[in-house]
C-alpha cells in the first residue's frame, strides 16, 4: 500500500495556480528521448565491437551520410553562387549604364563651357 503524504490545502492551490509550460515538457521529452537514443546506440556499439562486418557497415553508412550531408551543401552553395553571380552581372549593368550618362553629362558640359568662354572674354 502507497504512503500518503499530507499536504496543505495552501500548497495544492498555490501548485495549482502555476502556468503548465509546454516548452519545458517538450525539453525534457527530447532530452529523454536523446538519453534513450545514446543508450541504444552505446548498447549496438558494444556488440558490434566484435563484428568486424558491422563496424564496416557502419563506417560505410556514416559515409554515406557524411556525402549525401555534403552534397546538398554543395548544392545550397551553388544556388547561393549563381544567385550573386546574377546580382553581380545586374549592378554591374547599372554601373555601366550610370557612367554612359555621367560620360553624356560630362560631354554636355563641355560643350556649354565652350559656347560661353568666348562671351566671358577666356578662349
Amino acid at each position: 500500500m502507497e504512503s500518503l503524504i499530507p499536504i496543505d490545502s495552501e500548497e495544492e492551490i498555490t501548485i495549482a495556480q502555476e502556468p503548465i509550460v509546454e516548452k519545458e515538457v517538450v525539453d525534457e521529452t527530447e532530452a529523454t528521448t536523446k538519453h534513450q537514443a545514446e543508450e541504444v546506440e552505446a548498447q549496438v556499439l558494444a556488440e558490434e565491437e566484435l563484428d568486424p562486418l558491422s563496424i564496416l557497415d557502419k563506417k560505410v553508412s556514416e559515409i554515406v551520410l557524411n556525402f549525401n550531408s555534403s552534397s546538398d551543401q554543395n548544392s545550397i552553395l551553388r544556388n547561393e553562387i549563381m544567385t550573386l553571380k546574377a546580382q553581380n552581372e545586374l549592378q554591374s549593368n547599372q554601373i555601366q549604364n550610370l557612367e554612359d550618362k555621367l560620360l553624356q553629362k560630362d560631354q554636355k558640359i563641355e560643350s556649354i563651357l565652350k559656347k560661353i568662354s568666348p562671351l566671358l572674354g577666356g578662349e
